[in-house]
Parts: structure tokens; sequence; C-alpha cells
């Protein structure tokens, strides 16, 4: 979780992905896929709220296919699908000529 919290998901997600692979327990396993998707879902909108948009872009739309890949839990999906709209929205006001609106509320 170390390689979450520093913004190191894909390192995160290998470590976590050896460690799982000899895990047996369900629920561990989908607490451990659901904390790496928090932290994922966390870094993409810290990106957000500092204006890279690409970035946030890009993590937004693997969280969503993580989070279904994974079958996270309904709250962590639409957290993620919420996340990926609000920057897709930014980027469309951006291309329009606009400031984009307060980026940074859940």
């Amino acid at each position: 979780m170390l390689c979450v919290r520093a913004g190191r998901i894909e390192r995160a997600v290998e470590v976590n992905g050896r460690f799982l692979a000899a895990c047996n327990d369900a629920a561990v396993v989908r607490t451990a896929h659901e904390a790496l998707l928090q932290g994922n879902l966390d870094r993409a909108e810290r990106l957000l709220a500092e204006g890279q948009l690409d970035d946030a872009l890009a993590m937004a739309e693997q969280a969503v296919r993580t989070a279904h890949d994974w079958q996270a839990g309904n709250a962590l999906v639409e957290r993620a699908a919420a996340l990926r709209d609000r920057v897709r929205t930014a980027r469309q006001q951006i291309a329009a000529g606009r400031k984009p609106e307060e980026t940074n509320e859940r």
C-alpha cells in the first residue's frame, strides 16, 4: 500500500498481483483490489485538481476498466465513472475556450 500512497500504481499492481496469485481468500483479493483502485482514483483526482487533464483522464479510464474487470463494489465503479466524466467535461470546456468549472468536487 505504500506504493499506492507514493503514486507508484504500476509497482503496487505488480506487487499485489504476485501476492494475490498465492492467495486463495476471495475477500482478501477483493479488499486488495479495491484498495489499489481507491489509490488510483485518489491519484487521478489529484491530477485533475492540478490541471493535468490528460494524465487524469488516462488514470480515470483505466480505473473504470479495472473496476469492471475486478468486479469492484458499485460505489467504486460509480466513483471511477464520475471522475472520468468530470475530466472529460473539463477538457471539453477548455477546448471550447472556457475555464473549466470546479474540478475537485466529488
